[in-house]
């Protein structure tokens, strides 16, 4: 993938498939989530970014990254 889609519906269904890749409720690390990003394009920073950005994956200032589970986001949303 060269670029980014622009229209918000297509980010949002990107970051889905995205997310998907990574396991739900496990903490990963910076490096850990660039090898699992890295099949889907070679800018792993603007995949990690987009992710973060639209609320699908967590991050701490330590650079731990996890995919929260459906359940988890949920009962976060109530």
């Amino acid at each position: 993938m060269d670029n980014l889609p622009k229209r918000p519906e297509d980010l949002d269904a990107m970051a889905d498939v995205l997310a998907s890749l990574l396991p739900p409720d496990q903490v990963l690390s910076e490096s850990e989530v660039n090898g699992i990003l890295l099949g889907a394009g070679d800018d792993v920073a603007s995949l990690r970014r987009l992710l973060v950005d639209l609320g699908r994956v967590h991050r701490t200032g330590s650079a731990r990254y996890w995919r929260p589970s459906s359940a988890a986001t949920v009962s976060r949303a109530l």
